[in-house]
């Protein structure tokens, strides 16, 4: 069974109040982010969500929609001059096996194990320029059907896009070497490669991963409400249908909600679980959370 794909590391640099050198986490199949009121926080998913909106649209899209330069570059980089770039760096462990056009229908097939992305942009511009991609880098480790492994690689920078990817059947057919560059049109300099996608299978299956990214600012009021059973159990943007969501963890698979359980007991104090309640109304499902309450010997 391949694993899940999912993202296990991410700097950032430069954007709101990550400065320079900027921060890295190591990410896990579950995380809980923990600390102080204006650490940062929110910032690191707000971060995730703008590198998703320049993957999807493009950087003056992303920029736009969070406010601006002004909300989105670090303080200290703002007071620059020239203003500096922000920066991302991430790795996604993947396990999605997939045919190659032209690959025989008997060949097994070669399945993405991992990304290693970089992409730095440039928002230091006058009134009226455009936010650009300074660079973009892309390494894709491929196992192949007969256990070799392979190394595809994109590397671009404000004029040129060069790819490099051994499962371009045609170019190997031809005899040459997998190698193909681009030139970058001036109306694409704000878009990223691996958003674009169509230049290569791999470039399409990141933005394919990326596009799947969900965030969610969850409300306590929205995730208490009863919500309808539904054959998705698909949780809201503001937590509705929480109690779906977990009634169908619990029963498809309940080895991963003991394990959420777990860690949350490690976190929060006395913290003991959570019940499922099936409603009688409208095949309502709600929750309770239950919990152990220390009497104090104050008073």
């Amino acid at each position: 069974m391949s694993q899940p794909t999912r993202i296990t590391h991410f700097s950032v640099s430069g954007f709101k109040s990550f400065g320079y050198p900027g921060e890295s986490v190591q990410l896990g199949p579950l995380d809980f982010i923990v600390g102080a009121n204006g650490s940062g926080k929110s910032n690191l998913l707000g971060a995730l969500r703008f590198l998703q909106s320049a993957v999807m649209y493009d950087v003056e899209h992303a920029v736009n929609e969070f406010g601006g330069i002004a909300e989105v570059l670090h303080r200290r980089t703002r007071q620059r001059n020239p203003p500096g770039a922000m920066s991302f760096k991430f790795t996604i462990e993947s396990g999605a096996a997939f045919n190659i056009p032209g690959m025989g229908a008997d060949m097994p097939a070669p399945t993405l194990e991992r990304f290693e992305c970089s992409v730095n942009l440039d928002l230091g511009r006058r009134p009226g320029e455009a936010s650009i991609v300074e660079s973009e880098t892309v390494s894709a480790q491929v196992r192949l059907g007969s256990g070799a492994v392979v190394k595809y690689t994109l590397r671009r920078n404000r004029e040129n896009l060069i790819i490099e990817d051994p499962l371009d059947l045609t170019a190997r057919s031809e005899g040459t070497v997998p190698r193909r560059e681009y030139r970058i049109p001036e109306h694409d300099a704000s878009r990223l490669a691996i958003g674009i996608g169509f230049f290569s299978f791999p470039c399409a299956l990141l933005r394919h991963v990326i596009a799947g990214w969900r965030f969610f600012n969850i409300s306590p009021q929205a995730t208490r409400l009863p919500s309808r059973a539904t054959a998705e159990g698909e949780l809201g943007p503001g937590g509705e249908g929480l109690a779906v969501a977990l009634d169908r963890i619990g029963k498809s698979e309940g080895g991963k909600l003991k394990a959420i359980l777990s860690d949350l007991k490690s976190v929060v104090p006395g913290f003991k679980g959570l019940r499922a309640i099936h409603l009688p109304i409208e095949s309502k499902v709600a929750y309770q959370v239950l919990v152990v309450c220390q009497a104090s010997n104050e008073g």
